[in-house]
């Protein structure tokens, strides 16, 4: 009967999908051939040189042996790979903007300024985007008919330039909300010129 052993030696030699590579790497970590894991990490990182998940399991072989430094050199360069791919979250808020769900944009933009706090322009934008929310939460300003029916001797006068201040208020606030849209707009289009930009220069981790 074939050992797994011969088996996973089988699947190796016959050049597998990172995705394969992965699994069968990860079975034989757990069987505790971790001396060939480490050989055939490498092996196939010399093909594969930007998968992480590969180069985690190194990192995780690294550390199960106690080779420290070993497992901390590669943990860096995975690190370094995410780190590179954290524009993901920017395009993500863009779409998001796209089909107008405010709340799900500034979530995914948290996440973006976790792994980028000193990015000022997605600062001013998280900052724009919740300004919005609280001016749209805010109760509008109407005239209840209620007030009316109670003050049945006011004259018509008076009762227009009630209505005329009540306008003036709902003004005030499209002007505020139109003003935090544009100043939004324009911090957005300058944040994802730079962030379409970091999605271009992501390097390969070697």
């Amino acid at each position: 009967m074939e050992t797994s052993d011969s088996l996973f030696s089988k699947i190796l030699a016959n050049g597998p999908s990172p995705g394969t590579l992965f699994l069968v790497l990860s079975r034989m970590k757990e069987e505790g051939h971790l001396r060939k894991v480490i050989k055939e990490c490498h092996h196939a990182l010399d093909i594969y040189p930007d998968d992480i998940h590969i180069r985690r399991l190194l990192a995780e072989t690294y550390l199960a042996l106690g080779q420290i430094p070993q497992a901390e050199s590669e943990l860096d360069k995975v690190i370094a790979r995410i780190d590179d791919l954290i524009s993901s979250y920017g395009l993500k808020t863009e779409i998001l903007l796209h089909q107008k769900r405010e709340k799900e944009a500034v979530e995914t933009l948290k996440i973006y300024l976790a792994h980028r706090p000193d990015d000022k322009e997605a600062l001013l934008l998280l900052d724009s985007l919740e300004a919005l929310e609280e001016i749209s939460l805010e109760p509008e300003t109407v005239v209840e008919e209620e007030a009316i029916t109670e003050e049945p001797f006011v004259e018509k006068d008076e009762l227009k330039d009630i209505i005329d201040q009540d306008q003036g208020k709902e003004d005030k606030g499209e002007d505020r909300i139109r003003q935090k849209k544009v100043r939004m707009i324009n911090i957005l289009e300058a944040w994802l010129a730079n962030i379409r930009e970091q999605s271009k220069t992501g390097l390969s981790v070697t």
